[in-house]
């Protein structure tokens, strides 16, 4: 019986390694820890509890934590699983697992009054590089929903800064009233990445849907803020609350009918689950398909963004996101060979630039070899400044000549 008994704890256990090895070869794939919010501290016992949550903070505003353990009794909304009764909301479900959280991403009445998750992502994003970054979202029974779910990555932790006082406009005593903030409203629309649905608004309150993005890495990136990063009210859809059950319409405010104490609509609340940020396969990029979508075999072609060391052929970094499109390309046509033409303008001897423009080919050429293309579907060109496209006289002319091009060939000539 020992020995029946030994096998069954040697399979549990072997099991067991098993799947703590799928799950780190999944996690090591995405970038953001603690993705589905799965790893906690202890349950949550009260509103907020975001502390809790392993690797998960927020810089200012109060997310909520949900979880199946909760350990209270109460029948606020904030129950996994079974929802609000007083709010007429169902219960929610994880979309994964049996966490959690939910975030304000607006709130009409203090256009200043969102909520924020962050988070130190498992190693930094590297230059230039694509990711994808998605997440499941599902809006609350009883809120408004927005066009605008962001998130912005950055290379420090963001820190709160010094209290702020907002002035408040309430329109039922045409009156402004000031109120002291410990947070404000993050505003990066150029550096945030928007996460959207293709198939349809953000505004599912029965089921999870996904929303996701792409964004090109700056380099050194180790932090993510999850939020909505429109300054006030900007995104969020007035009157748009159609609940299933009765309601009734008092200035211009849905409320439903029976047990429904919340005065009006005025805020938006979403539930986040299943975090992801990966590396993106540079072939699904948008940047790759419209540089595929350019490539005519014997047409030359400018490779963009090429650029050396002045009077020199080394290649500087900016550069190898370009050859790296070119790269992949050769990979996946095997029977295009490429050569690479080099082009200078009219400053210096006739010498001087022939012997640059051909020792600059032959370092895409030595990339491109040393990433996996042989060297005999390949040929480097100096051409000096015998093949200007624009004219010289001018400083911006001579920076158009100043260029690298490349054609396909079906065969390498000699």
């Amino acid at each position: 019986m020992t020995h029946i008994y030994t096998k069954v704890l040697i399979k549990r256990i072997a099991l067991s390694v098993i799947i703590q090895l799928c799950c780190v070869l999944v996690n090591s794939q995405n970038l953001a820890p603690n993705p589905s919010f799965e790893l906690n501290y202890a349950c949550p016992d009260s509103i907020g509890n975001l502390e809790l949550v392993k690797d998960w903070w927020s810089p200012f505003g109060r997310p909520v934590y949900f979880h199946t353990c909760n350990n209270y009794k109460t029948n606020y909304r904030r129950i996994v699983p079974p929802g609000q009764k007083a709010y007429n909301e169902e219960p929610v479900i994880a979309n994964s697992g049996v966490g959690y959280v939910g975030i304000y991403m607006s709130v009409i009445s203090v256009p200043s009054h969102h909520d924020y998750l962050m988070c130190k992502l498992n190693s930094p994003l590297k230059k230039d590089s694509i990711y994808d970054v998605e997440m499941m979202v599902r809006l609350g029974n009883v809120w408004k929903y927005i066009d605008y779910i962001g998130m912005f990555f950055s290379r420090d932790k963001y820190e709160v800064p010094k209290r702020q006082t907002i002035k408040t406009y309430r329109a039922y005593n045409d009156s402004y009233t000031y109120k002291t903030l410990d947070r404000v409203s993050l505003s990066f629309d150029k550096d945030t990445v928007r996460l959207s649905n293709d198939s349809c608004k953000l505004n599912n309150r029965h089921q999870w849907i996904k929303v996701k993005g792409q964004y090109t890495a700056k380099g050194g990136e180790q932090y993510v803020t999850i939020g909505n990063f429109c300054i006030g009210n900007r995104g969020l859809f007035n009157n748009n609350i159609k609940p299933e059950n009765p309601v009734y319409v008092v200035d211009g405010h849905s409320y439903l009918e029976g047990d429904f104490s919340y005065s009006s609509y005025q805020s938006t609340f979403y539930y986040i689950d299943d975090v992801y940020i990966g590396h993106q396969s540079i072939r699904n990029s948008k940047v790759y398909q419209s540089f595929e979508s350019k490539m005519k075999v014997g047409e030359p072609l400018k490779l963009e963004n090429i650029y050396f060391e002045t009077g020199k052929a080394t290649l500087e970094d900016v550069s190898y996101s370009t050859l790296r499109l070119l790269q992949t390309y050769l990979i996946d046509h095997e029977d295009l060979c490429v050569v690479i033409e080099g082009h200078t303008d009219n400053i210096g001897t006739d010498e001087a630039n022939l012997l640059l423009s051909q020792q600059r080919a032959e370092a895409i050429i030595h990339y491109l070899n040393a990433n996996g293309i042989s060297s005999s579907r390949m040929k480097a060109l100096g051409c000096g400044h015998s093949q200007p496209i624009a004219d010289n006289a001018s400083a911006g002319g001579r920076q158009l000549n100043r260029r690298v091009e490349f054609t396909l060939t079906k065969k390498m000539n000699p």
